[in-house]
């Protein structure tokens, strides 16, 4: 399956920009899925907790063995909002997930408490930005499409996995 939500100017336009949604969403959750955020799109999880009334929630991409799932935002105002945790080809408690990907380009922009990577997953991309912390569990991280700049705005924690980064001889780099 595939969902792609455009911003206000695109007459594709589904709501005003966007699509709210509750407290576990995701692609790829238990077969195959691609999502895209492109000009100036988003897609904003609103669910609260029942105890605590602070925003809460998950979004899963590639979350059960066997599954895939591709995430894209690209162009400026394109956004993603979670209120907890992004988890890239893992499944709840960073169990065993599928193949995962997020692509953060162009003036895409990701928030999220963390974002986690799994044996599974890729977290990618060039001129885009993750507010929040990102944990590498055992995927591959790389910022920059030879060369370009990733922003993460928190920590980046290396835990295992990869990370991948270009530098030329002219000193132009990822980052």
């Amino acid at each position: 399956s595939r969902m792609e939500f455009k911003g206000v100017s695109d007459p594709a336009t589904i709501g005003i920009g966007g699509v709210d949604l509750g407290s576990q969403a995701g692609i790829g959750w238990a077969g195959t899925g691609t999502l895209n955020i492109v000009n100036g799109g988003a897609l904003v999880m609103n669910a609260t907790h029942i105890s605590t009334g602070l925003r809460d929630g998950a979004f899963f991409i590639g979350r059960d063995p066997g599954s895939v799932g591709t995430t894209t935002l690209s162009g400026t105002g394109s956004l993603l909002d979670v209120p907890g945790s992004i988890r890239i080809a893992l499944g709840p408690g960073d169990a065993p997930g599928g193949t995962g990907a997020l692509t953060v380009s162009s003036g895409g922009l990701v928030t999220a408490t963390d974002i986690r990577v799994g044996a599974g997953g890729i977290l990618n991309g060039a001129g885009g930005t993750i507010d929040g912390s990102v944990v590498n569990l055992g995927g591959i991280g790389a910022p920059g499409l030879s060369p370009g700049t990733l922003t993460i705005l928190g920590d980046y924690t290396q835990q295992a996995g990869q990370l991948v980064l270009e530098i030329g001889e002219d000193g132009v780099a990822d980052l």
